[in-house]
């Protein structure tokens, strides 16, 4: 699981043209190889491992990171997020290794535009496998705040959904628990799998 990877920092907007011009060429797998490249500097790569690791790995739970936000609520999306769904992400998918980090983003989401209602997503990774195509990224534009930072078309399953009597209240928001896949070349998770319409 453990192992180094050098990336090269070309920039978030070069880097999806990149994606998206190999995708049409050659297919999907090129793509997720040029944007795991776009985003990391040199280094091992980290893995959320509970409250009692060290500062690197240290999570509010083990082999769990967190993302909150707006959530496009309406009977399309909700349906699409159903348990056992599997999907793809079509951008890069930032999260936290930190719960009440993830909380704030939900608290701090506009709701304005598609966005009417909250979320805080609840991500789970394989412990024994790690995950391929998720670095951690601790230079940002926001000093001290790192993130662990999903390739453009990750894959996941949705593994379970509580969907809020009261949304776009910061205090009871939509939670969704889905599981990364390992490996974005996993045979349980089809090429072609849909992309998430929110995420």
């Amino acid at each position: 699981m453990k192992r180094r990877r050098q990336t090269h920092d070309v920039g978030f907007h070069a880097g999806k043209k990149i994606a998206v011009a190999l995708l049409r060429r050659t297919g999907l797998q090129h793509a997720q190889t040029a944007v795991q490249g776009d985003h990391v500097a040199l280094g091992e790569q980290a893995f959320p491992r509970g409250p009692a690791a060290g500062p690197r790995d240290k999570s509010t739970v083990a082999n769990t990171c967190f993302r909150g936000g707006g959530f496009m609520d309406n009977a399309a999306t909700r349906a699409f997020f159903a348990p056992g769904n599997k999907y793809r992400v079509s951008q890069f998918l930032a999260t936290s290794f930190e719960r009440t980090v993830a909380h704030g983003f939900m608290r701090n989401a506009w709701m304005a535009g598609p966005a009417n209602a909250r979320v805080v997503w609840r991500v789970e990774l394989d412990p024994a496998r790690g995950c391929d195509h998720a670095n951690l990224v601790t230079e940002s534009h926001v000093a001290g705040e790192s993130e662990f930072l999903f390739a453009a078309f990750s894959a996941f399953e949705v593994v379970r959904v509580h969907w809020s009597q009261d949304p776009q209240n910061p205090a009871t928001p939509h939670e969704i628990t889905i599981r990364a896949a390992a490996d974005n070349k996993d045979p349980g998770f089809p090429e072609d799998l849909p992309l998430a319409p929110w995420c």
